[in-house]
C-alpha cells in the first residue's frame, strides 16, 4: 500500500460510546462527544413531580433532541420526556426521577401518560488529534 492509500485508509475515526456513534475527520482539535443513555421508564404524577420544576416546554419537533439540548444549555445531566412531547429536567433530576417507582408506560423513547422516559447525558473527551465532526 503506498503512502497516499495508507493516509486515506486512516482518515476517519469512528467512536461508539454508549448510545453514541460519531465519525470524525482527523485534524488538530480535540472534540467532545455528547451522548445520552436511557435510565429507563419512571412514574410521574402532576401533583408530585418526579423531576422538580415541572414541564419546561412542549416539543413541536423531536422531543428527545430538544429536551437534551435544553438540559445541556443549562449544564444539567438528566432529562426526561413524558406525555409524548413534554420536557422535564432540573439540576437535581438525577437524584429525584426514581422517587415514584418504575413504570412500563413508555414507548419509542418517550413516556406516555403518567410516565417519564429518563436519559442521562454523558460527555466524553475524544483522544487527541481529532477534528470536526460531520
Amino acid at each position: 500500500m503506498d503512502s497516499q492509500a495508507r493516509s486515506s485508509a486512516i482518515k476517519f475515526s469512528v467512536f461508539i460510546v454508549g448510545s453514541c456513534i460519531s465519525m470524525f475527520n482527523c485534524g488538530e482539535a480535540t472534540e467532545t462527544l455528547k451522548c445520552k443513555d436511557s435510565l429507563g421508564c419512571w412514574v410521574d404524577n402532576w401533583q408530585n413531580r418526579a423531576i422538580s420544576g415541572g414541564i419546561r416546554f412542549k416539543s413541536t419537533g423531536d422531543p428527545i433532541a430538544e429536551c437534551q439540548d435544553f438540559a445541556l444549555d443549562r449544564g444539567w445531566k438528566v432529562f426526561a420526556v413524558g406525555y409524548t412531547i413534554e420536557c422535564f429536567t432540573a439540576a437535581d433530576a438525577g437524584s429525584t426521577y426514581q422517587k415514584l417507582g418504575s413504570s412500563e408506560n413508555c414507548a419509542n423513547g418517550v413516556g406516555k401518560y403518567g410516565a417519564l422516559q429518563v436519559y442521562q447525558i454523558s460527555q466524553y473527551e475524544c483522544p487527541g488529534n481529532l477534528g470536526k465532526q460531520f
